[in-house]
């Protein structure tokens, strides 16, 4: 998101400038960008937070699973555990996966922007 937020940044320079300016295609078209900047960060965010907590979920059952070693449950807890872990891990990947298919949509609105041009 921090790429995004500079990349958001200049592109409403650009739109304030192309208004003061008078240019009314340049600034048509930063509206545009800013826009599409705008709706990828909506849209990514939720999925960086799904992807953070799936991190923090998989590194707790993590601990679990090597503190279960000294358990009276031991082998069970260290079971469990195991396929908590697992269970993040792939929450975690699903959320990577669906992050890169959010940039290379974004990513495709962002290039057809740019061969319109003004």
């Amino acid at each position: 998101t921090l790429f995004l937020s500079i990349e958001l940044g200049k592109a409403i320079t650009e739109l304030n400038n192309a208004t003061m300016e008078g240019d009314a295609n340049r600034a048509n078209y930063y509206t545009k960008i800013t826009n599409v900047f705008t709706d990828q960060l909506n849209e990514s965010n939720p999925i960086l937070t799904e992807i953070s907590d799936a991190m923090t979920k998989e590194g707790r059952a993590r601990e679990r699973y090597y503190d279960s070693a000294s358990s009276s449950n031991g082998e069970e807890d260290r079971e469990y555990w195991k396929k908590q872990m697992d269970l993040w891990c792939a929450e975690k990947q699903a959320g990577n996966e669906k992050l890169m298919m959010c940039s290379d949509k974004y990513k495709e609105i962002m290039k057809k922007l740019r061969e319109e041009g003004y």
